[in-house]
């Protein structure tokens, strides 16, 4: 993700340099964007949103090179099997921050 493509609000998916790119990687993460300055994204963590609501949950510092927006990821993934967990835990997250309605 280029930091001009990060806003407020926005899904994502953080991608650990160790990963290499893999959106697959067990240790990539889901998140929403809350804010972003000249060199960071900072990007509130679905577990802790979905634990403590948007607005409780800390923001984490993360470089713009290591997130990708979420519909970008879930395509990358193209699984073949139901992505459930990842979904039903991220759409718990996102309706706590007023982003899903539904």
């Amino acid at each position: 993700m280029k930091l001009s493509e990060a806003k407020p609000r926005l899904p994502v998916m953080w991608v650990p340099l160790h990963a290499n790119g893999d959106v697959r990687h067990k240790d990539c993460e889901t998140g929403v964007i809350s804010s972003a300055n000249d060199e960071f994204v900072f990007v509130k963590f679905t577990p802790q949103i979905a634990k403590l609501g948007f607005d409780g949950a800390t923001a984490q510092a993360c470089k713009p090179e290591q997130l990708v927006d979420i519909d970008q990821a879930l395509t990358r993934i193209r699984l073949n099997l139901s992505p459930s967990d990842l979904v039903s835990s991220f759409e718990t997250a996102l309706k706590k921050t007023g982003y899903v309605t539904s």
